[in-house]
């Protein structure tokens, strides 16, 4: 069962009560994903395949394509075999890899709050500034636009990290709850494209009214609050279950290779 005292966050749909581990969204998304990929008749080897075939299996307790019950491995002759890298000799909690991708992450992460805090500060956008979306609805008989002004009251400062925001372009997660100030209604968006450096097309917030400071929690710009247990509870690397997401960090190695 989630734990609904609000105090676990999930690292896929940012909700409270339960983490990623327990994600129906995600599950839901993965069926959706994997039954694309069957009627696009993907190679077996594939990787895309491969890893929805992984994940799908995991979460549901059997294999997707065959049908076969998931079962756990048990430990080999030699010693037990770790559930994060996969070499024999040690367990998840003593894992020597993940401590190392613990203390990567927290550096990686560090730098680009660095680089977001200081486009934050330039653009004057944070908690007390005014903006603006355009919307279209349907009022008698017509679709009408309008421009809609919105408030900024919060910003989720923990939901920002390097893999929802590590690289100029990212739109980043719904982490910014504003009032709607033409309903009196709250709603929660992505970070404006002026701060994220995004060019998408469907975030039309645009920055209306600038704050003069914006300040975040002690310690957010350093990455100091991604201590060993809070990343296990909302970084999806590092939860309970996942095993080490190689492809993410080859290409993390081949970014920082080429700054």
């Amino acid at each position: 069962m989630g734990n609904y005292s609000g105090t676990i966050r999930c690292g896929h749909c940012y909700e409270r009560g339960h983490n990623r581990a327990g994600c129906e969204k995600l599950t839901e998304q993965l069926a959706g994903q994997w039954s694309r990929i069957e009627t696009a008749g993907y190679d077996d080897d594939n990787y895309t395949h491969k890893r929805t075939r992984e994940q799908l299996a995991k979460r549901q307790g059997s294999d997707p394509l065959t049908g076969e019950k998931k079962r756990q491995r048990r430990a080999t002759y030699g010693g037990r075999k770790c559930s994060y890298c996969g070499e024999a000799g040690h367990t998840r909690r003593t894992c020597p890899s993940m401590k190392t991708d613990k203390e990567a992450y927290r550096t990686l992460t560090a730098a680009s709050r660095s680089v977001l805090i200081d486009r934050m500060r330039e653009q004057g956008f944070g908690p007390g500034s005014l903006l603006t979306a355009v919307s279209k609805d349907w009022e008698d008989g017509e679709y009408k636009t309008r421009t809609i002004p919105m408030l900024v009251k919060s910003v989720d400062w923990s939901a920002i990290h390097q893999k929802t925001w590590g690289t100029d372009g990212q739109s980043g997660p719904e982490c910014v709850t504003v009032l709607r100030m033409h309903d009196n209604r709250m709603a929660s968006i992505v970070l404006p494209n002026c701060v994220t450096g995004s060019d998408s097309s469907w975030n039309r917030v645009e920055l209306a009214g600038r704050v003069s400071s914006v300040q975040p929690p002690a310690g957010w710009v350093e990455a100091s609050d991604l201590d060993s247990k809070t990343m296990g509870k909302t970084v999806d690397l590092f939860e309970t279950g996942e095993s080490r997401d190689y492809y993410w960090w080859r290409r993390q190695e081949e970014a920082m290779g080429q700054s």
